[in-house]
């Protein structure tokens, strides 16, 4: 098993992409579903700097893609 970690922050990322990506509490469920169905573990993270997917996976390479 490995952790994966993918993300976006104010350094390195424009803020019209970071607002893209940003989860409104509604979209939330549905986001996590998702990474359910592709992770064992996982946790999203979303702020008006930052969005961070944690993730527990089989293979670190994969599991990023």
């Amino acid at each position: 098993m490995q952790i994966v970690v993918v993300g976006v922050n104010h350094a390195s990322a424009p803020s019209d992409l970071r607002e893209q990506l940003t989860l409104a509490p509604g979209q939330l469920s549905t986001a996590l579903g998702e990474l359910k169905a592709i992770a064992r573990e996982g946790f999203i993270v979303s702020t008006c700097n930052r969005v961070e997917v944690y993730a527990v996976v089989g293979h670190a390479v994969s599991g990023v893609d």
